[in-house]
């Protein structure tokens, strides 16, 4: 019997997508994300967004996953949305605290929280591949996304440190089937050239980790 403990496996899994973007240039995508910064003086509640190396996390998931819907709980200024439309995927996100327009194409429920999100997801039967939660969530939220999910969706939780609400959602979550991902260790983003620390961690289910003979 070999035992994986979370923090191993997690490494791991991050170095993997880490790996497959290393060779995409980064400089593009950060001249996006500081025309995105601009939106912040339209914001009716100014809140904290996510960091380069959240945002690259992020992208390589989105990279090797390549949903072909997504959910997003918390839009703010459109960073980690960018993430998320980067492979083509139709994106849902919403924000109850702003209204704030972005300059690409998504379907915004501006000034509406992921309650109204989920119920309007599954009243028109539209199921997501991978949803991000940059929210808390309420209980009632985790029983709408588990009718919006399926087998092989992945959940991304941002803020996942001490008591944040990362680890609030996650705590709520059921991992038969699925593994917690830690965020990326910090030696490993610096390894990738990103100089800053992320607190995204994953919920991913067995089906879509398979081991490789090379």
């Amino acid at each position: 019997m070999i035992n994986l403990n979370r923090k191993r496996t997690s490494r791991i899994i991050w170095e993997t997508l880490l790996e497959n973007t290393v060779s995409q240039p980064k400089i593009p995508w950060v001249d996006q994300l500081n025309m995105l910064d601009a939106l912040r003086t339209t914001a009716q509640a100014p809140t904290g967004s996510i960091s380069l190396s959240a945002f690259w996390c992020l992208y390589s998931a989105v990279q090797a996953f390549k949903p072909k819907v997504v959910a997003e709980v918390g839009t703010y200024i459109g960073k980690s949305t960018l993430a998320l439309v980067s492979s083509g995927a139709t994106v849902y996100t919403c924000d109850h605290s702003n209204d704030i327009k972005l300059p690409f194409k998504v379907n915004q429920y501006p000034m509406k929280g992921s309650t109204e999100l989920f119920e309007d997801m599954l009243k028109n039967k539209v199921k997501a591949d991978l949803i991000f939660l940059d929210g808390r969530l309420t209980p009632r939220d985790i029983r709408l996304m588990a009718e919006i999910a399926h087998g092989n969706t992945v959940v991304m939780l941002d803020d996942f440190e001490g008591v944040e609400k990362g680890v609030a959602n996650a705590q709520m979550f059921q991992y038969e089937g699925a593994m917690l991902v830690y965020p990326a260790e910090k030696d490993l983003l610096e390894k990738h050239g990103l100089p800053d620390e992320s607190t995204l961690a994953m919920v991913v289910p067995h089906s879509v980790v398979r081991l490789t003979s090379q």
